[in-house]
């Protein structure tokens, strides 16, 4: 998804969460949770890519360390 989708998915959580206070708590709880959660797998998302970059430096760093080693 683009960066512009999900500000525009945000708004619409956002808007949805405020009209949910205003109807009741329960409904509120349910966005909030839900719009929790989007957040949790955008995280979990950016951290699994940082763990990605780190292993693929790694393995850069292995085979170029190996490479000079049998010079």
């Amino acid at each position: 998804m683009s960066p512009q989708e999900l500000a525009l998915i945000d708004k619409a959580l956002q808007y949805k969460l405020a009209r949910g206070e205003q109807k009741g708590n329960r409904r509120a709880k349910f966005w909030q949770r839900i719009q929790q959660n989007r957040l949790d797998k955008t995280r979990l998302r950016q951290q699994g890519d940082q763990i990605n970059k780190l292993i693929l430096i790694g393995g850069v760093l292995a085979v170029a360390y190996l490479v000079t080693q049998k010079k």
